[in-house]
């Protein structure tokens, strides 16, 4: 498994709009996708985090989802696996290719492996329209 980066978090909370207007402050900017009980900034590096309102997807429990990028998703999977993880959920590909798998890791708390192919080109696109 070759892990690139961390890009992508996501917060569910009971305080979602205490937590968007912090996030607003913290990223420096408002998210540009809102809908009821959700928010999604996308970073100049290309990299994303959502807030969820609590209930409005399943939890995994209390802390931060973080998720990591890898070159190959069902290798990252397999490996997980070989190393005691437990696969929870997945999803994707979406219609941009984005495509990722849960995974409870032996602390107790769910991370993701990533396969994100159009992050190059958000970054990018962000970049020229700053």
């Amino acid at each position: 498994m070759n892990v690139q980066a961390i890009v992508w978090m996501g917060v569910q909370t009971e305080r979602f709009e205490e937590m968007r207007s912090f996030l607003e402050t913290l990223l420096g900017t408002p998210p540009p996708v809102v809908e009821p009980g959700f928010a999604l900034w996308d970073l100049p590096s290309g990299d994303l985090v959502e807030l969820f309102e609590q209930g409005r997807k399943p939890t995994f429990g209390e802390g931060p989802v973080v998720g990591f990028l890898v070159d190959d998703l069902d290798a990252a999977r397999g490996a997980l696996e070989a190393a005691g993880a437990s696969v929870v959920s997945g999803y994707g590909p979406n219609d941009d290719g984005y495509e990722a798998v849960h995974f409870r890791a032996p602390d107790g708390n769910v991370y993701e492996v990533v396969s994100d192919p159009q992050r190059a080109e958000r970054a990018r696109a962000r970049r020229m329209s700053s």
